[in-house]
Formats: C-alpha cells, structure tokens, sequence
C-alpha cells in the first residue's frame, strides 16, 4: 500500500512537470491579445439598471474589458447579485474572454452595497471605537470577504483608507477609522 502511494506521488510529481507554469500560460494568453484587448483589460465600467445592457454586453464580448463596477441600483439583494455576476461571467467565458473582475463598495456602515442577504456590518469608524479594534476589524473585514466570495464578487473597494481630517468635507465621515493618520 505504501509503494503503491509512494509511485503515485512520484507520477504526479512527474506529470506537474511537464506542465507549463502559470506564469508561461499567463505569457502566452497575454502575448496573444491584441492591443485593443490588452487596453480593454485595464478598464472597469458600470451600467444603469439590474439588466445587462447591450452595450455592456459588447464590451465584453468585443473589447474584452477587464471589470464591472456594481452598484447598488445594479441589484435589489445577494441573489440577484449572484445571478448577475454568474450572467456575466458566463457572457466571458462565451467570448473567450479573461474573467472578470466583479468589483463592489462593501465598506460596512453606511456605505453597505448589498443590503438584503448580506451582514451589515458597523463602519470604519464604530470599529474604530471599540476596546480591541484589530480584532474588529480582522472580524468585520474576514465576514465581508466569506460573504462577497460565496456572491462572486473578487474585488472589494474597501476598507476607505481616508483620514477625516477634512472637517468641511461630509463624504468621508465614519467611512473613516479616525482623523489621526
């Protein structure tokens, strides 16, 4: 039984050898791409609505842009959320495309995008305030991501690293942890 497990680590260890790396498949992929592609790779849009529009559809489809920028408007809860993102992961994958980038403010408090289906959790700045702030936040930030991955989302534009210093600007606010950098 032991050689038996022994030769079949050897063949797999043999077999992965052979195989290209993932940074030579990234090269080739990448070395295959025209110009427009490459470019389109680098951007991320956004579209009005919950339907994906024509015109996000193309981009796709023809300039095989990089992301999707999602916002509340785009969705009315987690389930919706997810069969978009699987929509428009199947419209890339149908046009040979890269994946996606599905790209979202989750910040906690009041900058919550999903709000049906998904833990609200307390802002920047609550978590700030609390006896152990670390901790809050490794929990809060460990929440949001196990909750965004079983969605689809691979792309999180939070925590707001801004420092409310600003006491003019309202937008900033308790999406800060503090006005002391």
């Amino acid at each position: 039984m032991k050689r038996r497990a022994f030769l079949g680590a050897a063949a797999a260890t043999a077999l992965a050898a052979c195989a290209p790396s993932v940074d030579e498949a990234r090269g080739d992929v990448v070395s295959a791409m025209s110009l427009e592609r490459k470019v389109g790779q680098l951007m991320s849009v956004a579209f009005h609505g919950t339907r994906i529009t024509s015109a996000l559809e193309a981009m796709i489809r023809e300039r095989g842009i990089g992301g999707v920028i999602l916002y509340s408007e785009n969705f009315t809860d987690a389930t919706s959320l997810t069969k978009l993102i699987a929509d428009l992961s199947r419209i890339a994958r149908d046009a040979k495309t890269l994946p996606l980038f599905f790209e979202i403010d989750q910040e906690g408090g009041a900058v919550s995008r999903i709000g049906r289906g998904a833990t609200i959790l307390p802002g920047q700045m609550a978590l700030a305030a609390t006896p152990d702030p670390a901790q809050s936040v490794r929990t809060a930030a460990a929440i949001t991501a196990a909750e965004l991955a079983a969605i689809g989302v691979n792309w999180n534009f939070a925590p707001d690293a801004d420092v409310n210093d600003e006491p003019t600007n309202p937008v900033i606010g308790n999406r800060s942890f503090s006005s002391d950098p």
